[in-house]
């Protein structure tokens, strides 16, 4: 990493060197917190493009194939061993999260009907707030116990890469089973 920052010193960017000097734990060692600030910024500059490559999908299909992306990321995730394993983690999670956060807003919309969406959108931010609270238990638990305690980091991905391929699987069959027996043949 001295070379690095040497590199920076040495085209006049002294103070971005004293960033990523200040930004370490340890020597090539950059903390969390700066590493997930990725997510936000890939959100930030490809949000749009993501929202126009699936405009036209429908916005199950778009919500199916973001929970796979987020199981595709969470598979990487169990392999980071390094930094850019990890790195890569993030964006894959972050192009799901894009694919499937907007839509499954469209999604609760359409399903209801027309005198219950504000309701049903309601009941989706109910399932929000209770994804949050669960959630964050969860994943404390699960680094708390595997990747702290027995040093097995791997194994809290692979839990959560479990958890997006069961919801992937109930979403799919709500969608087969419950929706499209509602909805009136077009």
């Amino acid at each position: 990493m001295t070379g690095f920052t040497g590199l920076l010193n040495g085209i006049g960017l002294t103070g971005a060197a004293n960033w990523v000097n200040t930004s370490m734990v340890n020597e090539g060692q950059i903390n969390p917190e700066y590493l997930i600030n990725f997510n936000a910024g890939a959100i930030i500059f490809f949000q749009v493009l993501v929202s126009f490559l699936v405009t036209r999908m429908k916005a199950f299909t778009t919500i199916f194939w973001g929970v796979i992306i987020t199981i595709v990321s969470f598979s990487i995730l169990v392999f980071g061993s390094t930094g850019w394993i990890v790195l890569a983690g993030i964006l894959v999670f972050s192009f799901g999260e894009m694919m499937a956060s907007p839509k499954s807003k469209e999604y609760t919309g359409k399903i209801a009907p027309p005198e219950k969406v504000a309701m049903y959108m309601g009941y989706f931010y109910w399932c929000v707030a209770l994804g949050n609270l669960f959630g964050g238990v969860l994943s404390g638990q699960l680094y708390g116990a595997l990747a702290r305690d027995m040093q097995r980091p791997d194994l809290m991905w692979a839990i959560f890469a479990a958890l997006a391929a069961l919801t992937a699987v109930a979403v799919f069959i709500y969608d087969r089973r419950v929706i499209r027996r509602l909805q009136p043949a077009s």
